[in-house]
C-alpha cells in the first residue's frame, strides 16, 4: 500500500483532520439532531441556497411555503408568482424555473407522486445520480439533499468558500472540477464518520471560510491555520519560489449574469 503524500510534514488525511480539530475549537457548532425537512423540501431549499446566503435562502423558503403550503401547487403556479415568493434569493427567475421544472420531472418520473421517498432505498451514489438529472441540480445540491434532509446520509457538500479554502490549504488542486472536489475532499475524511460528523465538519469549514478565508481579503495574520497554509505563508512571508496566491475576483452586482452555466458552475 502506497504511503500518503506529505504536506507540511503531515499525510494529507492527517492534515485534513488537524484542520478540523483546530476549527472545531475555534468555531463551536451546535448541530441540530432534529432534522425535519423531507428530501423534497430540502431539494427546494438547496436550489434556493445556490450562491445565496443562508439567511436569504431561509427567508425565501419560508415565504414560498407560506404562499404555497402544498408543493404540488408549484407545478402549475404562474412562474411570476414563484419568482415573487423567492425574491430574497439571488436569481429568483432562474431558480423559480428550476424549482417548478424539477417538481414536474419528479411528478412524472414518480408516476404522479410528488415525493423523493424512493431515495431511502437507494445508495448515496445512486441517489445523488438520480437527483442530478433534475434541472439546476449539481453535486453540491444533491449532497445537501442527502446530508441535511431526513435521508441523513454521510456525505460532504462542497460550496464555493469550502473549495477556495481547501485550495489555499493545499488539500485540493485548483484544477479539480466540482465533481472531483467532492470526491477528493470526502476521501480525506474518516470513512466511518456519521451524518452528524459530516454536518459538523461542513459547518465549521463554512464558518471559517466566511469569517477568515475571504475571497479577496483573507485574514491570514490572525488565522489559526496559517502554519498549515501555503497561501497564508506566501502572503505573510513572500519568497520568489512560492506558488502564486489563490484569489477570487469578487464580481460587482452590476456585472453579474445568471445563465444556467454560471449557476451550475458554483453549485
Amino acid at each position: 500500500m502506497n504511503a500518503q503524500p506529505l504536506h507540511y510534514g503531515l499525510p494529507i488525511s492527517a492534515k485534513a483532520m488537524e484542520v478540523y480539530r483546530r476549527l472545531l475549537g475555534l468555531h463551536p457548532i451546535a448541530v441540530d439532531d432534529a432534522i425535519s425537512l423531507t428530501p423534497l423540501e430540502m431539494l427546494v431549499f438547496a436550489i434556493l441556497s445556490q450562491r445565496t446566503t443562508h439567511k436569504n435562502a431561509q427567508q425565501a423558503f419560508d415565504t414560498l411555503r407560506q404562499k404555497f403550503p402544498d408543493l404540488l401547487s408549484l407545478c402549475d403556479a404562474p412562474i411570476h408568482a414563484i419568482e415573487s415568493a423567492i425574491s430574497d434569493a439571488r436569481w429568483p427567475d432562474l431558480k423559480a424555473s428550476y424549482i417548478q421544472n424539477s417538481l414536474r420531472h419528479i411528478l412524472g418520473w414518480r408516476g404522479g407522486e410528488l415525493n423523493l421517498d424512493h431515495l431511502f432505498q437507494m445508495s448515496s451514489e445512486d441517489a445523488s445520480a438520480w437527483l442530478e438529472r433534475l434541472p439546476g441540480v449539481g453535486r453540491k445540491t444533491s449532497a445537501s439533499v442527502l446530508l441535511f434532509s431526513t435521508l441523513r446520509r454521510a456525505v460532504l457538500p462542497v460550496d464555493t468558500g469550502h473549495r477556495r479554502m481547501m485550495m489555499r490549504l493545499g488539500l485540493l488542486r485548483p484544477s479539480a472540477s466540482w465533481d472531483k472536489a467532492h470526491l477528493i475532499l470526502q476521501s480525506q475524511l474518516p470513512r466511518d464518520w456519521s451524518q452528524r460528523e459530516f454536518e459538523t465538519y461542513h459547518s465549521v469549514i463554512k464558518k471559517h471560510a466566511q469569517t477568515y478565508c475571504d475571497a479577496t481579503q483573507p485574514r491570514c495574520a490572525g488565522c489559526i491555520l496559517k502554519d498549515l497554509c501555503l497561501h497564508a505563508q506566501t502572503r505573510l512571508h513572500p519568497r520568489p519560489d512560492h506558488a502564486p496566491l489563490i484569489t477570487t475576483k469578487r464580481r460587482k452586482s452590476s456585472d453579474q449574469t445568471h445563465p444556467t452555466q454560471m449557476c451550475m458552475l458554483y453549485d
